[in-house]
Parts: structure tokens; C-alpha cells; sequence
């Protein structure tokens, strides 16, 4: 559960780009309308899931946290100290 949080901002940015992609390329093959085949919807659907979390696992430990691991803590990055 805790991979799917870590992931989830970054699945939720590319989910749509992979899927409308993979369709655009043909993948899985198909030809005329797809969208009354069961089967190619079946594969479709698990092959875009799959393919998406990749995707997301990629981006986010590939590059965002090294990234993220390269910031300088500034003056925000500080607690702020109550009164007294």
C-alpha cells in the first residue's frame, strides 16, 4: 500500500497519457472500432494499468526523488520556533 502512495500523484499525472498513447499506436492491435470488443478492451485495460504504474514508478524514483534528494534546505525547511 504503501509503493501505491508513493506513486499515486505521479500515476495520477500520466495515466491518461498512456493510455490515449498505447490507443493512438495500436496497442494492443486492432483494427476498425475497438470499443465494442470485449476481449481487446480486457487487454487493453490490463496493459494500460500495468503500463502506467511503470511509467509512475519510473518517474518517481527515477527522478523525482533524486531530485528531490538534491534540494537545499532554505530557511523554509526550518521549524518555526513558538514564543514564549
Amino acid at each position: 500500500m504503501r509503493f501505491l502512495a508513493a506513486i499515486s500523484y505521479n500515476l495520477y499525472l500520466y495515466h491518461q497519457i498512456v493510455a490515449r498513447e498505447l490507443f493512438w499506436h495500436h496497442i494492443p492491435p486492432y483494427t476498425g472500432n475497438p470499443h465494442h470488443n470485449a476481449h481487446w478492451q480486457a487487454q487493453y485495460t490490463g496493459l494500460a494499468f500495468a503500463a502506467a504504474i511503470a511509467v509512475a514508478t519510473a518517474t518517481t524514483y527515477l527522478f523525482e526523488r533524486p531530485l528531490l534528494r538534491l534540494k537545499r534546505p532554505g530557511p523554509a525547511a526550518n521549524p518555526i520556533r513558538a514564543a514564549t
